[in-house]
């Protein structure tokens, strides 16, 4: 009897052991150990005994339940597993087809973002609506940000149409001109991360040339070196055209900014400039300076040697005056014969220095017109914001009240306000 109340406690257990194997196996054990609870119900005699068996059928239905039940999630289990089974499981010929199928996929992927980085390029009607949308398909394609992009105009002219992020230096360039797409850091740069040089091409047949070149830094993502180098060769045979018309929409941008004749600003393009300094001094309570810059005697250059050589005169006084200041100093043409510049967070003392500077060399300098050398000399008037004024056009008054300060005691002079 003792062992006959062992076989009959240890019944819920079997269906457990049976799913543990598999879901045939639960069914079994649920068979069986219903066959011995209801054995024992029919063969025992023992009132409480028989009690104590039909107290447990309730935990019997609750046990084959669980188990059926786990028995069929292992079966689902083994099912997914075979059917995910890895790449290693495969046959080698199988594994890779997988790969090579892949990789043609990913590859198709980069063609049509390149694809359609072009286009929406070439549908750009401006540059300024076309330098957002550069930035954006080169940092989807390449996964960086921080690039340089150059036009090839000629042989030597090599134009800067865009720049992004920060840069030690500007590049060699004639160091950095493969004819494919290629990892490199030259010995010449300070730069410590791995920079892509991608030559772009344009035109067919003998027309066929490198008209730019993109500079990129650090670019990569969870693409290998490979994949960047196939994405830059495609993209530099994709963007020569949008290059061809991105450098037609920076010329033109130039132009519309530009005096013809000196190279230096126009007023208007100038005075919208001012106006953005004088409200970022004014929120960070920084200083600038205005200087004017005007020729003395113009009119009688213009009489003896006639109006080319006024405009040569004009074109080279320009050249000096860009050359003179910094690249953060803005210079424009006011008017005539008159310049004007802007010195952004400049110093009294060092635009005294400067102004006085470009009044000298300005004297040294001889204009060559045909075979005619003419000297020149200029008087320069110069304002300080904020103690010559407080407004852009009090401080334009200041500038030019101290150049006619300048013309009345003598000429070739600086007048400070």
């Amino acid at each position: 009897m003792n062992r006959l109340m062992y076989l009959i406690l240890l019944a819920p257990v079997v269906p457990f052991i049976g799913a543990l194997w598999n879901h045939i196996a639960a069914y079994v054990g649920v068979g069986l150990a219903w066959a011995i609870l209801l054995g024992a119900l029919l063969n025992i005699e023992d009132l409480s005994f028989r009690l104590l068996l039909f107290a447990q059928v309730p935990l019997m239905m609750l046990v084959s339940y669980l188990s059926i039940r786990y028995g069929i999630m292992a079966k689902e289990r083994n099912s997914a597993e075979e059917i995910e089974s890895p790449v290693e499981d495969l046959s080698p010929e199988h594994a890779a087809l997988k790969q090579e199928v892949a990789r043609s996929e990913k590859d198709e992927d980069r063609s049509l973002q390149i694809y359609a980085a072009a286009k929406n390029l070439a549908e750009a009607l401006s540059w300024k609506d076309m330098a957002p949308r550069l930035t954006a398909a080169i940092q989807k394609i390449f996964g960086g940000y921080e690039f340089l992009l150059f036009a090839f105009e000629g042989t030597d002219e090599r134009t800067l149409l865009h720049r992004r992020g920060s840069w030690s230096e500007e590049f060699p360039l004639k160091d950095m001109i493969p004819d494919s797409a290629r990892f490199f850091r030259p010995p010449q740069t300070s730069e410590v991360v791995p920079i892509l040089v991608v030559p772009i091409f344009t035109g067919e047949g003998e027309g066929y040339r490198m008209n730019g070149l993109l500079i990129l830094k650090s670019p990569g993502g969870n693409r290998t070196e490979e994949e960047i180098l196939a994405a830059g060769h495609e993209f530099g045979e994709e963007l020569g055209m949008a290059l061809d018309k991105a450098l037609l929409f920076a010329q033109m941008e130039k132009q519309s900014r530009t005096d013809g004749l000196t190279g230096v600003l126009r007023r208007q393009v100038f005075m919208d400039r001012l106006e953005e300094e004088f409200k970022r001094a004014s929120v960070f309570h920084t200083p600038f300076s205005l200087m004017m810059v005007d020729i003395d005697h113009f009119k009688a250059v213009n009489d003896a040697h006639g109006h080319g050589a006024g405009d040569e005169v004009l074109r080279k006084l320009g050249d000096i005056l860009k050359s003179s200041v910094y690249e953060t100093d803005i210079v424009g043409r006011y008017g005539g014969e008159e310049f004007i510049l802007l010195m952004p967070k400049a110093q009294r003392d060092g635009v005294l220095r400067k102004a006085e500077a470009i009044r000298q060399r300005i004297q040294r300098e001889s204009i060559l017109f045909g075979f005619t050398q003419i000297k020149i000399t200029v008087s320069i008037g110069v304002a300080h914001f904020p103690t010559s004024a407080r407004s852009s056009p009090d401080l334009i008054g200041c500038a030019d009240r101290m150049l006619y300060q300048a013309k009345e005691t003598g000429r070739n002079r600086v007048c400070e306000g």
